[in-house]
């Protein structure tokens, strides 16, 4: 009977751990990645910081992080000076949420890198003249 009680005490306290867990996000993965991908930008760690984003995008799209992963990737991109791959995951970010915090910053980067763009083929235009 005392081994008894220990097993439901211990699966009791196992499941109350577990809703609780559960309650205030712990259980949620894409919190977790997003929590570490924050620690590591505020570390100036961004290529971790990048692949956690990444992960959050590919995994958990449908996930309330996934708006401002595909953003900071886009910033990885764009710091990186893969100025096509920020292109490419800016307009993913307008297009899959149209109603983005970011939005207002997706805007000014892809108009940043036009400029960036004609900047650079208007030197090398003038290579060839």
């Amino acid at each position: 009977m005392n081994t008894r009680r220990k097993h439901i005490v211990i699966i009791t306290s196992i499941i109350i751990l577990a809703c609780t867990a559960i309650a205030d996000g712990r259980g949620d993965p894409a919190r977790t990645l997003y929590k570490e991908a924050i620690k590591y930008m505020k570390q100036g760690r961004s290529n971790f910081a990048f692949m956690k984003f990444t992960s959050i995008a590919s995994i958990y799209p449908d996930s309330k992080y996934a708006d401002e992963a595909h953003f900071r990737i886009g910033e990885y991109y764009f710091e990186s000076k893969a100025y096509m791959n920020a292109i490419v995951e800016f307009k993913i970010n307008l297009e899959l949420y149209p109603e983005s915090p970011f939005r207002e910053q997706v805007l000014e980067y892809l108009k940043e890198i036009e400029e960036i763009i004609d900047a650079l083929r208007n030197d090398q235009l003038r290579d060839y003249i």
